[in-house]
């Protein structure tokens, strides 16, 4: 008798959604090997970001399933990396990584949170807001704006797509939480190097 996972076929979007978290995973290696030949830190490094980047592609998954943002995941995913931040800020020698990732994750918090109360949550919700804060608590305050360049325009992008495909360009509703995700991961990948690593290791 086969198991009830084989039984249900896979759709291309959750291939997509498999292939994107796949390609980032193998990515994590890649990056840091091309930075550094330190074979601890970049295991060490790859098995700690391996199951966040996981954790976010899900949230992104979700999303664009459900048009909603799984409340318990990326609630739990705000305690840990805030906690994380906080200690960085006030243990590590170098307190400037856990300084800009709190001040990365306020800022953004506080500017959703704004969109949302202004828009009375038309155009994003509190949902939204969540993974806004672990964006900015993960790319820092230095990072938002190229991550708010590449969240934009690839959501742009693909709204005109879809919109072009189904011949609807008013009242089109897209998930937003995949192309936040997607901002994340290429920026985290983009920007991994040796110091990190050895922060990281020192968790």
């Amino acid at each position: 008798m086969k198991s009830q996972i084989f039984k249900k076929k896979l759709k291309k979007v959750d291939i997509i959604f498999i292939v994107c978290f796949l390609l980032s995973a193998i990515s994590i290696p890649v990056a840091l090997f091309l930075k550094s030949s330190d074979l601890k830190g970049i295991l060490f490094s790859t098995l700690l970001l391996t199951p966040l980047f996981g954790a976010l592609w899900y949230l992104a998954y979700y999303d664009y399933k459900k048009m909603e943002v799984q409340p318990t995941l990326s609630l739990a995913l705000i305690i840990v990396l805030g906690i994380v931040n906080i200690l960085a800020f006030f243990f590590w020698k170098d307190n400037e990584f856990g300084y800009n990732n709190l001040l990365g994750g306020i800022t953004l918090g506080v500017i959703f949170q704004l969109i949302v109360l202004l828009t009375k949550e038309r155009g994003l919700g509190q949902g939204d807001v969540r993974i806004a804060i672990i964006s900015g608590l993960l790319v820092g305050f230095d990072g938002l704006t190229p991550w708010l360049y590449i969240t934009i325009f690839s959501s742009l992008l693909y709204g005109i797509i879809i919109a072009i495909k189904r011949r609807k360009f008013r009242g089109l509703k897209i998930p937003f939480v995949p192309f936040m995700v997607f901002g994340v991961v290429i920026l985290i990948i983009s920007h991994l190097h040796l110091t990190q690593i050895h922060c990281f290791a020192q968790i």
